[in-house]
């Protein structure tokens, strides 16, 4: 147990490390056809998506946080199917959960001059999952619902349309 003065790094590494990740997995899983985060974690695809959303989101967490040995923690225990998180059941209430668990995140990248591609493909896989956002001005629309910064950022918007290119394609199959 560690208490601190501080919570708010603590709060946003839980955010955005634990539930930003299966927040991602909810969506990007369930169009890979994944039914639990276990399932989801196996997925090579899936995987490479979460580590690189934590990189994104590790950017902006300080590093006495323990973020190696906290996303190699969070790795044992989704990669546990004991623990069965149902994807659809996390993926309820997406809207809200992708404020406060995925824009933050993007937001901090596109300040800090970063693409936030991995945030971004997790805003396509989360349109796709829900039959959202296949044109510019849609895409653009539903962004500005989570938050506006993003909605406005063109660049955000291009790598949000990008993804949504190459995770559509996973709804073919």
């Amino acid at each position: 147990m560690r208490f601190t003065d501080e919570r708010e790094p603590w709060e946003a590494r839980k955010l955005w490390l634990l539930n930003g990740a299966h927040t991602l997995l909810a969506s990007l899983g369930r169009l890979h056809g994944n039914h639990t985060v276990s399932d989801a974690i196996a997925d090579a695809d899936c995987l490479r998506a979460v580590e690189a959303y934590w990189d994104e989101a590790c950017r902006h967490l300080p590093p006495e946080l323990g973020l190696r040995e906290y996303r190699l923690a969070l790795l044992d225990r989704f990669r546990n199917p004991r623990i069965r998180h149902l994807l659809a059941q996390i993926g309820l209430d997406a809207d809200t959960k992708m404020r406060v668990r995925i824009v933050p995140v993007a937001e901090r990248e596109r300040s800090a001059g970063h693409s936030a591609d991995a945030c971004a493909k997790v805003v396509a896989a989360w349109l796709a999952i829900n039959g959202r956002g296949t044109d510019r001005s849609s895409v653009e629309s539903t962004i500005a619902d989570v938050s506006p910064v993003l909605g406005a950022d063109a660049g955000f918007v291009e790598a949000v349309l990008a993804s949504r290119r190459s995770v559509d394609d996973l709804t073919l199959r």
